[in-house]
This record gives structure tokens, sequence and C-alpha cells, in this order.
């Protein structure tokens, strides 16, 4: 998809989604901190809900034709019911993103431990 900004440039818009495993690849090649993989590491791929079954999925949006800027998602979907568990929120750095599903998930009760958010 290319969106027309003025009549002589181009943005360029491509987005990829990624499961846990492909994204963890991506961290890994794009040498980010072990922090935010070890981080990444410990977020459920898979969560049960309902008898329902939610895959995490990430959403990653890259604009500008030398995709220098990002967006990422990080939410879980069930091809089941085809629905979100979680809220939205989309952030242009990874360890927001991870902050926030972090988050969703301590307060949904997914996650227990002591950290708050």
């Amino acid at each position: 998809m290319n969106i027309t900004i003025n009549k002589k440039e181009k943005m360029g818009v491509e987005q990829n989604e990624f499961n846990k495993k492909e994204f963890m690849g991506f961290l890994l090649k794009n040498e980010v901190s072990n922090e935010i993989i070890k981080r990444f590491e410990n977020i459920p791929e898979i969560l049960y809900k309902n008898d329902t079954k939610y895959n995490l999925v990430v959403q990653m949006r890259w604009y500008d034709l030398e995709k220098t800027h990002r967006e990422f998602e990080m939410n879980y979907y069930s091809e089941k019911i085809m629905e979100y568990l979680l809220s939205f929120k989309v952030y242009t750095d990874i360890e927001l993103s991870i902050n926030y599903l972090e988050c969703e998930l301590r307060i949904k009760g997914f996650i227990s431990d002591e950290k708050t958010c």
C-alpha cells in the first residue's frame, strides 16, 4: 500500500504479522537488549479463556520508504471465535508494547507476580 503525501513523494506502509517464535527472531536479528528479549520470552504464547484458545499475535507496521518508523501491537487472537482478547494499543517502541501486554495480562489474572503496573 502506498499513500500519496504530495505529488512528488509517496510514503510506503508495510504490515507484518508474527507469532511468538517469529517475533523472537525479529528481536534477535535487530539486536534488541537482552532484558527486553527475556521479558518477551516470559509472555505466554497461548492463553485460554472460557475454553477458548487465544494465540499471541504481534503486528508491526513500517512507515516510510526507508522503513524508519515502526509501530507495534501485541494481542491475543482466537481463530475459533474471531476475537481479540485485549484492548488495542499501538506503540512505536517494543518495550512499551511489552509493558502494556504484561500489565493487561496481570490485570486480567493471566500472569501472577509481584510487579505492579
